[in-house]
């Protein structure tokens, strides 16, 4: 048991005993609440009564009702709010309000063994692309050790504060010092937290950066992935973006990935074809024109094409979906022909049919691309020839889906119907005109200026999941 003296100088606030002692500077409100719990005898119902809310039995929710990652709900608290605000200044939201939630997850709680011995555990740990604690280089586990079955969501619910940090399914406590009430869990201190703090610093930095992300919603949202599997990645990948923008301060903890990033200068805050004259939107035409003419001849000569090649042509390897897509009947189409045909289809209006007296067409969407600023030509090159990679690189996924299908053999059709279900919009613009692993922002500028653009690239969460059995 423990003793008064163990426990320190306690002292109430809000109806509870606690002590300032027990609590490390960027501990996060997970340990905070579990050592509350402990020291004045509270399970998951009795810590909402304190708090003046109802327990929350949905497990599913994203985020959890009674989410320690999103606080909104204890920010509300009128029955202990002392307690609330020391709770909410741990949060990982409190440090970042608009990337918190953009990069962490409340799914499972996720901690450093080497911390939790010491009864310590940071908010940062659920940031899903970190792999590592950045103290002390242990791997983050989001499962019990013993008996390998996951950790409770990071959310006051019963299986997290009933008995805090012992696994329901063995009884196995995530670390010793929680495997019974003793007083050297509230005197035990981590040596060194600094690690921790330095990623809290970096989140302010990127905090106070003002960039500018329209498409951050629509990027990676790929709406025929597994829905978890799609947030969870795009978690991962917008941290490892942020962090190519602003250092991060412990790369080896970071997940690897394979995000690529490009900046260039902006030539003006404003659409390309806002406030120009004809002639202007004709000279920006002619030369966009002539690059992608210039990366077009360059890939068709690669892999032996012929530019003025129609698709109609070739429906014995190529079945037409609808206008503006096709697909491979069978796995031995060349998936690079393919992937550089459907990057065509993105791009001009009328594959195929220029001719002599017709010229070739872009769809201005793509063409007058970034839509909400202006660019220069050499950033756009970059971005046509970035979504040809994408394309080329997913149809590459589509053909091992495809292996032993043949949509001319009847036996086979409604298999092969069922793979293309499942990729052919992510060859198409019906969401978006460009691919779904690019995405476009701004950063900002000294006063005057329009800054630089940068160009994502990311790996989707589903091109090796596009099977049949992907749903």
């Amino acid at each position: 048991m423990t003793s008064h003296k163990s426990l320190g100088a306690l002292r109430m606030a809000d109806g509870l005993f606690f002590c300032d002692s027990w609590f490390l500077p960027g501990e996060g409100p997970f340990t905070v609440l579990a050592k509350l719990a402990i020291a004045n005898v509270l399970n998951a119902n009795r810590i909402c009564r304190v708090f003046g809310v109802r327990s929350t039995p949905t497990r599913d929710a994203s985020p959890h009702g009674r989410s320690l990652l999103h606080l909104e709900w204890l920010a509300r608290s009128r029955s202990a709010p002392l307690l609330a605000a020391k709770l909410w200044s741990r949060s990982l939201l409190s440090l970042s309000p608009r990337w918190g939630q953009s990069v962490a997850s409340d799914r499972a709680l996720r901690y450093c063994p080497t911390c939790l011995s010491m009864g310590y555990q940071s908010s940062l740990c659920q940031i899903e692309g970190l792999v590592r604690c950045p103290q002390h280089n242990d791997l983050l586990l989001d499962h019990c050790k013993k008996c390998n079955a996951p950790t409770p969501p990071y959310a006051v619910t019963a299986e997290a504060f009933d008995e805090p940090l012992v696994c329901i399914y063995c009884g196995n406590a995530y670390a010793p010092i929680w495997a019974s009430v003793r007083g050297d869990l509230f005197q035990k201190q981590v040596d060194d937290e600094s690690a921790y703090c330095h990623l809290g610093e970096w989140f302010g930095r990127v905090e106070t950066l003002n960039i500018q992300w329209p498409d951050s919603v629509a990027w990676l949202a790929d709406p025929r992935a597994p829905a978890q599997a799609a947030k969870a990645n795009k978690r991962i990948q917008m941290l490892v973006t942020l962090s190519n923008i602003v250092t991060w301060t412990e790369p080896a903890a970071l997940r690897r990935s394979e995000v690529w990033v490009g900046r260039w200068p902006l030539s003006s805050g404003a659409p390309q074809t806002h406030a120009r004259s004809g002639a202007d939107l004709d000279e920006i035409t002619r030369a966009r024109v002539a690059i992608y003419k210039s990366i077009r001849r360059h890939h068709a000569t690669r892999i032996g094409m012929k530019v003025q090649s129609h698709i109609k042509g070739d429906r014995e390897r190529l079945i037409e979906i609808n206008e503006g897509m096709v697909m491979p009947c069978n796995e031995h189409v060349n998936p690079v022909a393919h992937g550089f045909l459907a990057w065509r289809l993105r791009f001009e209006s009328k594959v195929g049919e220029e001719g002599r007296t017709r010229g070739l067409s872009l769809f201005s969407v793509l063409l007058f691309w970034p839509v909400d600023w202006s660019a220069s030509d050499v950033a756009w090159g970059h971005f046509v020839y970035r979504c040809l990679l994408l394309d080329i690189k997913t149809a590459l996924e589509l053909n091992k889906s495809l292996k032993g299908l043949d949509c001319n053999r009847p036996s086979d059709f409604s298999a092969w119907l069922e793979v293309v279900g499942l990729w052919y919009h992510r060859f198409g613009s019906q969401t978006r005109p460009w691919p779904d692993s690019l995405s476009t922002l701004r950063l900002p500028a000294a006063v005057g200026e329009p800054g630089d653009i940068c160009i994502i690239t990311a790996p989707s969460a589903t091109l090796s999941l596009g099977t049949r059995n992907e749903c």
